[in-house]
């Protein structure tokens, strides 16, 4: 009879213990090519950049803090003026989260000239402090004493394969320590360094924009995560041009993962239409391959340059392909390369003397230079372009209006593919939409399975190599 007393009594105890379930929440900042009247007011006038979609949509919003800090709108959200310790702000409010929850963060930012900030931290507030995350930090090699988190660059234009200035997407992954009921969930990038972007003193003239995201970019992200244990920790470096910086598919990619109990830290350079051979000198592609100790590095080359390696046989692309991959695994020699193949598009390309008019022609030829470059460097293929040719036949939207590059559907398509490249196993009920539509997004998982994992050719491709 005591026994079974006290067996009740634990029970009574324990029923009145609060209960920590699975939960996850996921909301974004996708501001549009030109931001609209109301969100350019309420950026300069009240310091509120609110969340376009998602869980705290027009709740969490980006501010920023510090005496130098101006905001400026009209077609996009900027900062002129930023001084040392100034910062931009994410704020989710009246949030519940128990200790040991994750939190993911992804911001895009950009210079407009020389004389801007270079060097950010990362912090974010946890047990009445701000804290970074020691482990993710880097040491600035021009600014001696300086430990940062990400930086901007700005280039002279007119050299080869070099911009104006490149757009950064930055993520970062923290757990925090204290429990929060009801409170303000609070993370920032704020100014350190000495120096701006251009190599001189920073409190000197450094008058111009740091601009964020938008229109193609995904301007900001935070997503949070209750009970959902880490299996496993990947660092990935992603290097590209827009065919993987529109809507920050290495952001989709991060969250899928993480959504499936996977942290993926990644470094991500991307230029538009960049070839891979540019990201063997550009500065900041050569200061992430410099970082090493990555376990992958996805590599995507100018959209018709595997297709140009089939009509034209020109040594030059593998040669560039193979430069840049020597560079990674000589400081990364544990890396796996992935090689992704493509998707094809009616904006029909030329390559060498060839116009292409269909797109039966483009995939084939698409697949078989991939296949071919790939090969080369000894890298697995990563069959976006056949997912998105089944997709396809089904109807789906994978385009923009300018039939080339991917919208949302896409590169959540491709993003999918990766995930099945990187674990091999289909993604569970789980999986995150990633404000794609969920039957759309379920549908696109199951194409992507049947691509990667379940083709009739999967044995021989993977005894070959080519990841398909």
């Amino acid at each position: 009879m005591k026994k079974l007393t006290l067996l009740l009594a634990m029970i009574a105890f324990l029923g009145t213990l609060p209960v920590c379930g699975r939960e996850r929440t996921s909301t974004i900042w996708d501001i549009p090519t030109q931001m609209d009247s109301l969100q350019s007011l309420t950026w300069t006038e009240n310091n509120r950049l609110f969340a376009t979609q998602g869980d705290y949509a027009h709740k969490a919003f980006l501010c920023t803090e510090g005496a130098g800090a101006v905001n400026e709108g009209g077609k996009y959200p900027s900062i002129q003026g930023m001084k040392k310790d100034d910062a931009i702000v994410l704020t989710v409010p009246d949030v519940t989260l128990p200790a040991g929850s994750s939190v993911d963060f992804a911001i895009t930012l950009r210079p407009n000239g020389y004389n801007t900030p270079k060097y950010f931290l990362f912090e974010y507030f946890d047990e009445g402090k701000w804290k970074s995350v020691e482990e993710d930090l880097l040491t600035a090699s021009d600014d001696p004493g300086t430990r940062y988190s990400t930086y901007i660059k700005h280039f002279v234009k007119g050299n080869p394969g070099e911009h104006g200035a490149i757009t950064i997407l930055f993520t970062q992954s923290f757990t925090v320590s204290e429990g929060m009921e009801g409170k303000d969930l609070k993370m920032r990038l704020r100014v350190v360094g000495n120096i701006n972007n251009g190599g001189k003193p920073l409190e000197g003239n450094n008058d111009q924009k740091v601009c964020l995201g938008y229109g193609s970019y995904l301007t900001c992200a935070v997503a949070t995560y209750t009970d959902y244990p880490v299996k496993d920790t990947l660092s990935l470096l992603t290097i590209g041009n827009s065919f993987t910086y529109y809507r920050s598919s290495p952001y989709i990619l991060k969250e899928l993962a993480r959504s499936q109990g996977h942290l993926l830290k990644v470094r991500n350079h991307t230029l538009g239409g960049q070839y891979l051979r540019d990201h063997t000198y550009l500065e900041i592609a050569q200061d992430y391959i410099r970082q090493g100790g990555y376990d992958y590095a996805f590599l995507q080359d100018q959209t018709v340059q595997h297709a140009r390696w089939i009509r034209t046989r020109a040594d030059s692309i593998i040669q560039h392909t193979q430069e840049l991959a020597n560079q990674i695994l000589a400081k990364s020699p544990k890396a796996r390369l992935v090689l992704e193949n493509t998707w094809s598009y009616t904006k029909y390309p030329t390559a060498g003397d060839y116009t292409y008019t269909d797109l039966d022609t483009f995939d084939a030829d698409l697949k078989a230079g991939a296949i071919e470059v790939a090969h080369s460097i000894g890298a697995r293929l990563s069959p976006i372009n056949e997912a998105f040719r089944q997709a396809r036949k089904e109807g789906f939207s994978l385009y923009i209006s300018d039939n080339h590059h991917a919208n949302r559907n896409g590169m959540y398509l491709k993003s999918c593919v990766n995930y099945l490249l990187l674990f091999g196993v289909p993604l569970d009920e789980n999986a995150a939409d990633c404000f794609v539509d969920a039957p759309v997004a379920k549908r696109l998982r199951e194409i992507a399975e049947n691509v990667v994992l379940n083709s009739s050719r999967k044995k021989v491709c993977l005894e070959c190599g080519c990841g398909l």
